[in-house]
């Protein structure tokens, strides 16, 4: 029974043999997660670049809203001063046109022609 644990019968590999052939095959995968392990630090630090700049627009879009709510406020403001203006505009080109009238008419019966 001895002689079993020392040695495989095919190939003749030792129990040592073995244990140093599994050694091998588990620093050769060590090796290539070591490699796995330096690109995901790579894609790690190229995603906190990627945050950053979506922070950064997150920021600029924040403050372009805020100006664009200012803004409409500001044009809602100006409309209403602007209304009763338009009104006050409108009513005076109607009195201009009736004095542009009656000077026509006065032109006229003064005799004075244009």
């Amino acid at each position: 029974m001895r002689k079993a644990q020392k040695t495989i019968k095919k190939n003749n590999v030792t129990i040592d043999d073995l244990a140093v052939m599994v050694a091998k095959g588990f620093e050769h995968i060590d090796k290539k997660f070591e490699v796995i392990d330096k690109r995901f630090d790579a894609i790690d630090k190229r995603f906190d670049v990627i945050d950053e700049r979506f922070n950064k627009i997150d920021q600029t879009l924040y403050e372009m809203q805020s100006d664009i709510l200012t803004i409409k406020e500001r044009l809602n403001k100006i409309e209403q001063v602007l209304g009763p203006l338009i009104i006050v505009v409108d009513s005076l080109k109607i009195i201009q046109r009736e004095f542009d009238n009656r000077l026509t008419k006065l032109e006229k019966k003064v005799g004075i022609n244009k």
